[in-house]
């Protein structure tokens, strides 16, 4: 991590990231030139808006988009040339990664912190949430993750010094839309995309699976696509889990219908049906789309920011082959907005992306195998067992974001039981629990009534209020959040086996009862069922 102490190297550093086209991390020590000078003189040389979070001034010009977290996704598909976010009392990460990649090469994200080391001192709205009161110590998240900092040459701090400092940036050259006029035509990669689209449409019935990172064009190339084949009569259709509509609606030409809607209705046909982020859609209702539509487009992120592809990647080449469909995967890694080996990218994908898993050397000796319980926060001395929980936590939902790395890390009340093998050291499974209950008896009756929510506790309130007994809320309970099984190790009995080991270790703690809440699929009811 670099230090600029003074408004002259800044600007040399400005004018050096122009020139390469390369994006930062820039992280701002806030104080009152940070509104007052470096943001307004720094959105005025951008050619392209800016996007403000948590900002309570209007300090990056009238054409940025001033937003909450929890706007992020409305700006997904959106070129813009800098990011501000004010992390001073909250931090999403899920929606910080998403909106980086909103920048387009030359471009910064700046993440503004209190000042003299007080970010990670202080409990912000997220733990909160997890249940960290002022002055008690915080959750390991951001210490983890200004350890990441430090060996990324990506990654800048601008002391107020240099804020103070700030006046006129000389005129860089004319390059920051440069990586904008080039996504705007198709290249090698998309274009094989689009061939195969209208290959597909006029051809035999197949399945087209796009796959790629995030910011590599396969929605744009998807709908030069359709929009081509819409001129030449055919009917094409998208579809999209429930949290994607509005983008898709905005970003594609063809008619966005729900999935419960397409389904319910026999009479809306297709000659072809685009499924949008098909990695954050139940695998359940993929199948039905592939069983009810002849050609379909599957677009999927295989590493993103709304829900991780890696677990949609291995498990869909064994739907469409008991389906017994035609199909292909196409693959698209030339990112857009910019270059390969962008700074900013990489620092996103090792601190936020799940890893690929380390293969295992089989067959696996079950004698050895141990189980560690631990809280995540004591894998920060050992980063590679970290990678490889989170990774395995993303297989096992299909809707893992960066924002659950930060649960893991944070929550006060969360175990991770790990299924180890000593003699490889190698991660074979693992179970996250949640600790819940035993509330206060005025605060188990005010959840039974309704009347009080509590986050972070699932379990207590649904017994309490579905049941109408609040004594529920006061016992003491563990709810599975997630279990996952190493995918070569899947269907030999290791996910039972830590269930099992876990039920030892709750009644030898005196716990009231072991839980979980999950999805109503066949083969997740079938696990349960047995377990």
């Amino acid at each position: 991590m670099r230090h600029i102490d003074s408004w002259s190297a800044f600007v040399s550093f400005w004018q050096t990231m122009q020139h390469e086209q390369q994006r930062h991390l820039l992280v701002l020590p806030e104080c009152s030139a940070t509104y007052e000078l470096f943001l307004p003189v720094l959105a005025e040389q951008c050619s392209l808006p800016a996007i403000g979070i948590n900002l309570a001034q209007q300090v990056l010009g009238p054409e940025a988009n001033y937003i909450k977290p929890n706007q992020a996704k409305q700006m997904l598909g959106l070129n813009r040339g800098l990011l501000v976010y004010r992390a001073v009392e909250e931090f999403n990460v899920s929606a910080f990664s998403a909106l980086c990649g909103t920048l387009v090469g030359g471009s910064a994200a700046l993440l503004i912190i209190p000042a003299g080391g007080a970010w990670q001192q202080t409990p912000d709205q997220q733990e909160r949430d997890f249940g960290w009161q002022e002055k008690q110590q915080t959750g390991a998240f951001k210490i983890w993750w200004q350890s990441m900092w430090q060996a990324n040459q990506g990654v800048v701090y601008v002391a107020s010094e240099a804020q103070f400092e700030a006046c006129d940036l000389p005129l860089a050259d004319a390059k920051l839309g440069q990586a904008v006029a080039k996504s705007k035509q198709l290249n090698q990669e998309q274009n094989h995309l689009l061939d195969s689209i209208l290959s597909m449409a006029t051809g035999a019935n197949q399945v087209i699976w796009a796959t790629g990172p995030r910011g590599r064009g396969k929605s744009f190339a998807v709908d030069a696509a359709l929009t081509l084949l819409q001129a030449q009569g055919y009917r094409c259709l998208i579809t999209a889990s429930a949290n994607h509509c509005s983008r898709l609606m905005a970003a594609h030409s063809a008619s966005y219908y729900a999935v419960d809607s397409l389904l319910a209705d026999a009479s809306l046909n297709a000659d072809v049906l685009v499924v949008e982020e098909a990695s954050s859609m139940p695998l359940a209702l993929l199948e039905k789309l592939l069983q009810r539509f002849a050609k379909l487009v599957l677009v999927a992120t295989v590493d993103g920011y709304e829900g991780t592809g890696q677990g949609l990647s291995l498990k869909l080449p064994g739907v469409l082959a008991r389906l017994g469909l035609v199909w292909q995967r196409i693959e698209l890694q030339q990112p857009l907005r910019w270059h390969k080996g962008d700074y900013l990218e990489h620092l996103i994908e090792q601190s936020f992306l799940p890893r690929q898993l380390a293969s295992l050397p089989l067959p696996l000796k079950y004698a050895k195998l141990q189980v560690r319980i631990v809280k995540a926060a004591d894998l920060l001395a050992k980063p590679d067992l970290l990678a490889q929980a989170y990774a395995l936590l993303a297989l096992a939902h299909y809707q893992t974001t960066p924002q659950d790395l930060r649960l893991l890390l944070d929550y006060p009340d969360l175990t991770l039981h790990l299924l180890i093998d000593q003699l490889t050291e190698q991660l074979c499974g693992l179970v996250c629990v949640m600790h819940e209950g035993q509330f206060e008896p005025q605060l188990a009756q005010q959840v039974a009534r309704g009347n009080r929510r509590v986050k972070g506790q699932l379990l207590p309130q649904i017994l309490a209020q579905q049941a109408g007994i609040a004594s529920f809320a006061e016992t003491s309970i563990l709810r599975v959040q997630r279990i996952a099984v190493h995918p070569l190790l899947q269907g030999q009995g290791l996910g039972s086996l830590m269930l099992q080991r876990l039920k030892q270790w709750a009644q030898a703690r005196q716990v009231d009862y072991l839980g979980a809440s999950f999805a109503a699929e066949p083969g997740v009811i079938k696990f349960w069922c047995k377990a």
